[in-house]
């Protein structure tokens, strides 16, 4: 939930089946409602990350429409209505690529949510082949890295503070 905005959004993707010990709770309260994914971290590092996909779509509808969808648009929609048009190109590329057979296995770049805020996004793909070596489907996972560009964002200005004040000699408040 983003209290300024006052819209829901995903972490990942809005295709992660919630618990099932959640799942009376996705209309009444939302936001205590965990899912099925794990992330495996080593010295904050993320080595791997994964879901449980929603199976079910009276639970997939229900997810959409609090992400502000109706049934008919989710259902038509592919993923190129939410990249933003400045990114477009970037993304359809390195989908060509992937399938050329090209090893890539990530790309950060930006998706737009319905209300039209942009969300930093680190994409992160599997080729899923059948025995011959031919691609039959990719499997993605979608993490909002927002906060984390916004974050390294400021530590690059602060840095860059920190240098011009160094060679005049000076100090620097970094508040």
């Amino acid at each position: 939930w983003d209290d300024e905005r006052k819209e829901w959004s995903f972490t990942h993707h809005p295709f992660t089946m919630p618990k099932e010990e959640h799942l009376d709770k996705l209309e009444s309260d939302p936001g205590s409602v965990l899912s099925n994914a794990y992330d495996l971290v080593c010295n904050g590092y993320e080595l791997s990350s994964g879901s449980i996909r929603i199976h079910r779509r009276d639970v997939q509808s229900l997810i959409f429409k609090r992400l502000g969808y109706s049934e008919e648009e989710a259902f038509q929609m592919d993923i190129w209505h939410l990249a933003p048009t400045d990114k477009e190109v970037e993304q359809k590329e390195f989908f060509r690529r992937l399938m050329a057979g090209e090893a890539i296995y990530s790309l950060e770049t930006q998706r737009v949510t319905k209300a039209g805020r942009i969300l930093d996004i680190w994409l992160t793909v599997t080729k899923l082949v059948d025995d011959g070596g031919t691609i039959i489907w990719i499997a993605s996972t979608e993490r909002d890295i927002t906060e984390r560009k916004r974050a390294e964002e400021a530590l690059k200005k602060s840095e860059e503070k920190i240098g011009r004040a160094s060679c005049r000699g000076k100090s620097v408040d970094l508040g």
